[in-house]
């Protein structure tokens, strides 16, 4: 009940109040019932019932969910309003006010056991029920919220990768979450309330200094170790820890947080990679291991064969992409079906061109196999690296040697199944420039009165050649100065650059090409003249296996 000459209330007193709850009223005596009705419709409330029986005040407030129950203790029926909380408790967690008439301790210590969110006396003021309501009200909000935020980091905390472990003062456990429970093998319901020592079992992961788990006696130090630990069904695991205190909000250690992780694949592929960097040190080959990465790969390891094949020092190469190794004459396809192969999982196998630090080329043979966990998941790919810069030299020079034969032979018939005119040698000549791949190929013959002239000469058509009258100039003013190593035997070419005289620099700039070959000929023991061959597209070498197989033109025209 209530005195009938109170002021309604008016502005509130209670902070963040909302204008209005839904309020079920379970009261069995009607003029109480009617005095609360109107009160809470004067706050600006929203009413339910009232309900004057126990089981149907369950039976609304869990289909209804109000924000706040009013609940009178003595109801009629079966189940008073201590029992009828009970069970509404049990399913939603919705604030309860108790309202009773009576004082004694007995109905109080009954009723607390629901965890009310106060009682109100019969008969009451309207500036006690306006109280009451506001309070229970503003801490059922209160504690939603921070229920709220519990869910948040609960939720955070079960997103995360690594084990998350925190425990009170006392080193016993107040939470886990999903990661920490799947490590240990322990749920949390099971290690509530342990010692923190009791759950988490470890010894030392190396020969490092022991340590216990005590952040309480330093607590300015965060603690950070590779341990191993023991799981309940006794699995050893590698584990990466971090462990610090939890400050209070008012000073002093309120209790500990342990973050850890699993690095048992971590540590068996870095056993494994140094079980691979000892047996491969000595190999003469070149090894080199990269990681997983199927974009962007980095080396994680070379030998000392790499080293020496390349030129780079392992602090060169080490974190970089094995691109390095590449360049202008890098086959592109060969690279895409490398990295294709990456990316699928698969062994690749090729030859292309790389480069040394020094920028000089070399012809390698590549193997990259990946190497595979114990989930079959790739950690790496390792790369056997061979130099057959030789090799491809030797095959180059044998199919060279092959087509200069074949090209001596068909010279030697065009020259053997004709007249001997000199002009079948135009003819001959032509099928020379295909041959030995030349741009352009000239005979100059020699008499004392008119110095050297050509008689016969033939240029490939996509060869932007001078006059015959303008490079036949140019030839004899150049052989005319060479004339006396001429007669000695002695060989005229382009290479190296760095000892061309001045009259082969001339000859280079006047012609418009990149080298040239000149060769005396001789026809029965005396000076004949000179063969010429010249490439405006690359600087040629001449090599002796090339030069070799020269020899019988020249003899053949001297013939």
């Amino acid at each position: 009940m209530e005195s009938g000459n109170q002021n309604r209330t008016g502005s509130a007193i209670i902070p963040g109040r909302e204008s209005s709850a839904r309020i079920l009223i379970v009261e069995d005596e009607p003029i109480s019932a009617t005095i609360l009705q109107r009160h809470l419709k004067d706050m600006g409330h929203t009413l339910i019932g009232p309900i004057s029986r126990g089981e149907k005040a369950i039976e609304v407030a869990l289909s209804e969910r109000p924000d706040l129950i009013l609940m009178d203790i003595m109801l009629a029926g079966n189940i008073d309003g201590v029992e009828a909380a009970e069970q509404i408790r049990i399913s939603i967690d919705t604030p309860i006010v108790f309202l009773t008439a009576r004082s004694d301790s007995e109905t109080f210590e009954r009723a607390k056991i629901t965890d009310p969110s106060g009682f109100l006396l019969k008969p009451f003021q309207s500036r006690e029920l306006y109280n009451t309501v506001e309070i229970a009200l503003y801490k059922s909000r209160l504690i939603q919220k921070e229920k709220e935020q519990e869910r948040w980091l609960s939720t955070t905390l079960q997103s995360l990768t690594e084990g998350v472990i925190t425990c009170d003062s006392d080193d016993c456990i107040k939470y886990m979450n999903f990661v920490a429970e799947s490590l240990l093998e322990w749920n949390l319901t099971e290690a509530l309330g342990k010692k923190l020592t009791e759950v988490f079992q470890y010894t030392q992961a190396n020969d490092e200094e022991d340590f216990a788990f005590d952040p309480l006696a330093d607590p300015v130090e965060n603690v950070f170790r590779e341990i191993v630990l023991t799981t309940r069904s006794n699995r050893r695991l590698f584990i990466e820890l971090n462990m610090a205190t939890i400050a209070g909000e008012r000073g002093g250690i309120q209790g500990t947080v342990i973050v850890f992780r699993d690095i048992t694949e971590k540590r068996k592929s870095e056993e494994l990679l140094r079980l691979l960097a000892s047996g491969v040190h000595y190999a003469q080959d070149a090894i080199m291991i990269t990681d997983a990465s199927t974009t962007d790969p980095r080396i994680v390891f070379v030998n000392p064969g790499f080293t020496k094949l390349t030129g780079y020092s392992v602090k060169d190469v080490i974190n970089k992409s094995p691109d390095i190794l590449n360049g202008t004459h890098t086959n592109q396809t060969v690279l895409k079906r490398l990295r294709n192969s990456r990316e699928n999982g698969q062994t690749f196998g090729g030859e292309m061109i790389n480069y040394r630090k020094d920028g000089r080329e070399f012809h390698s043979e590549w193997t990259v196999t990946p190497i595979h966990n114990q989930n079959k998941h790739i950690t790496n790919f390792v790369t056997i690296q061979r130099d057959i810069t030789d090799r491809k030299k030797d095959q180059e020079r044998l199919a060279r040697r092959y087509i200069y034969e074949a090209g001596l032979s068909a010279f030697s018939r065009s020259l053997l199944d004709m007249s001997t005119e000199l002009g079948v040698l135009d003819n001959a000549f032509r099928q020379l420039l295909v041959f030995f791949d030349l741009s352009g190929i000239m005979l100059f013959e020699h008499s004392e009165a008119e110095g050297y002239r050509s008689v016969s000469y033939a240029f490939r058509t996509e060869f932007n050649v001078a006059s015959e009258r303008e490079f036949e100039n140019i030839y004899s003013e150049v052989l005319h100065d060479w004339h006396t190593d001429l007669l000695q035997g002695e060989q005229k070419s382009s290479a190296p650059v760095s000892a061309l005289d001045n009259a082969s620099r001339q000859l280079i700039q006047r012609r418009g090409i990149n080298s040239f070959l000149i060769l005396p000929v001789d026809s029965e023991g005396t000076h004949y003249g000179a063969l010429c061959l010249e490439d405006a597209r690359i600087m040629r070498k001449w090599d002796e296996d090339e030069i070799h197989l020269l020899n019988p033109v020249k003899d053949l025209v001297g013939i």
